[in-house]
């Protein structure tokens, strides 16, 4: 199992971490809409969380066109604040 601590994040990751704890995998256009934050700022702090192995991604079942965001299997994300 793999502990991931959030404080090394920017603010925007952390915000997505928060959302997939508490909603589980979300397509990017679901995770704009919960975490509020602009598309540009969403696809920079899935980048940071991907690079670090924090989330990874799948192609929608729904719709192939686009990537299902989720946390690993083995991941265990410690967020600083609860989601509201």
């Amino acid at each position: 199992m793999v502990f991931f601590a959030a404080g090394d994040l920017p603010p925007s990751a952390e915000r997505v971490l928060e959302v997939l704890v508490a909603h589980g995998p979300l397509t990017h256009k679901e995770l704009v809409a919960a975490t509020r934050l602009p598309p540009r700022t969403l696809r920079f702090a899935l980048g940071r969380l991907r690079t670090s192995g924090r989330v990874d991604w799948r192609w929608s079942l729904r719709d192939a066109r686009q990537r299902v965001y989720f946390l690993p299997r083995d991941a265990r994300v410690a967020v600083p604040y609860a989601v509201v």
